[in-house]
């Protein structure tokens, strides 16, 4: 599934830390105070609708991510701990389960 960009995923979130108004795999980028790119926040792909995120800060060990705000990749893949433990990949701005 094809990652939708959105103005913010917090919106119409609900006290679960889910979100039912926005599709499955819609995502923003978080940044700090000062413009810096600090995660990916999304709506799980899985259609469980739980907001999650995914660090990208280039201090952080581990993780990996292709620079293209538009069809990003990161790396490794993607394990929820919590949840729906969804598991899958982030590849050219696709959405992949494992």
């Amino acid at each position: 599934m094809k990652i939708t960009f959105v103005e913010s995923v917090f919106e119409g979130m609900n006290d679960e830390f889910k979100n039912p108004t926005l599709p499955d795999g819609a995502a923003q980028w978080s940044r700090n105070e000062e413009g810096v790119l600090q995660g990916l926040i999304y709506i799980c792909p899985c259609g469980c609708k739980e907001v999650s995120s995914v660090p990208v800060a280039p201090a952080l060990q581990g993780w990996g991510f292709n620079g293209h705000l538009e069809q990003p990749t990161l790396t490794p893949s993607i394990f929820k701990k919590g949840g729906c433990k969804w598991h899958g990949y982030l590849t050219d701005g696709e959405w992949r389960q494992v």
